[in-house]
């Protein structure tokens, strides 16, 4: 059985520190009735494993349930996943299109997504989904922003909306919003300084057709491939990249060259994508082979005590969790 290897660290040269003690609320075999909580989705082979524990101890984890085969249509694409939570659905950045499988938690094996809410595009590799106002945000690597209107049936739709010409001869690489304040931020990367930027778009729900972003925050990392999450109930963005994890206070007003209220630290050249349990206060990290389980993340800084996920000979490129 394919496995997670587990081990307790530090980002620095110290002593092992806890990561967490959580145990699996349940089974956590795929014969088992108990729902996975955690997704992570692997681009060399084209599947998303998913495990019932949330905050593994240290010591081997196997993997509950894998997603791969022809019929999931999952490519070799670094899009991230969206985890909706309440309908135990997950929608994922598929490159071309935008895939949904219902029924994640026990989904497994060579399984077709439920339904396709968009193909036809040049790069989807973000999503987001307003669960309020069931709509489902997505950026496209070169080509802006596509809302989708009534997210949980839409099916081989045209967006209702599209936001464009604000990111020329930028790439984007995630997008979250801040459902309550009405705000969009978007990650993106240039060959040219400001090399790293997040654009930031008041009016998130209505923004359409040629658009400004309301401001950009610029960044100092020379990494092009980051991720953003939000604690949006207290109006704080994350950021993913080279650094590790820069966190923003009152991002709602951050604006320009700011520097971040703190930036956690891991061991390894960079951080990808990043996912939030806020109702746990914790933090999940994907780097190439990696994942990394923060907890207590609200308080923590500089090099942190966390569980490093290990498995060996994949490329993980985005992580959703329940």
């Amino acid at each position: 059985m394919r496995q997670f290897v587990i081990a307790c660290m530090v980002a620095v040269l110290a002593a092992c520190g806890g990561g967490g003690g959580g145990s699996s609320s349940g089974s956590s075999s795929s014969s088992g009735a108990t729902a996975s909580n955690v997704f992570i989705r692997d681009m060399t082979s084209s599947t998303i494993a998913s495990v019932v524990n949330r905050n593994p101890s240290v010591g081997t984890l196997a993997i509950d349930r894998l997603l791969s085969g022809a019929a999931t249509q999952l490519l070799s694409y670094q899009g991230d996943m969206f985890m909706d939570s309440p309908n135990d659905r997950l929608y994922v950045a598929n490159g071309s299109s935008i895939v949904v499988f219902n029924n994640i938690g026990t989904a497994t094996g060579n399984t077709a997504p439920s339904r396709i809410v968009a193909n036809g595009a040049t790069g989807y590799i973000s999503v987001f989904l307003d669960q309020i106002n069931n709509r489902l945000y997505s950026a496209d690597i070169s080509a802006g922003i596509r809302v989708f209107d009534n997210a949980s049936t839409a099916s081989l739709a045209a967006p209702n909306r599209q936001v464009t010409g604000f990111a020329t001869g930028y790439s984007l690489f995630s997008l979250v919003v801040d459902v309550g304040r009405n705000i969009a931020y978007v990650l993106a990367s240039q060959p040219s300084s400001p090399l790293y930027v997040v654009f930031v778009f008041d009016g998130a729900a209505t923004m359409n057709g040629v658009t400004a972003p309301s401001r950009t925050i610029t960044l100092s990392s020379q990494n092009t491939y980051g991720g953003l999450a939000i604690d949006a109930a207290n109006n704080r963005l994350y950021v993913s990249d080279a650094g590790g994890v820069h966190v923003y206070n009152n991002a709602s007003t951050v604006n320009g060259a700011a520097v971040p209220a703190k930036t956690i630290t891991f061991p390894v050249p960079a951080i990808y994508r990043i996912a939030l349990d806020t109702a746990n206060d914790r933090l999940y990290a994907t780097s190439s082979t990696l994942v990394y389980v923060v907890n207590n993340v609200s308080t923590v800084s500089g090099a942190v005590a966390a569980t490093q996920i290990s498995i060996s000979g994949t490329n993980l490129t985005s992580i959703a969790v329940r």
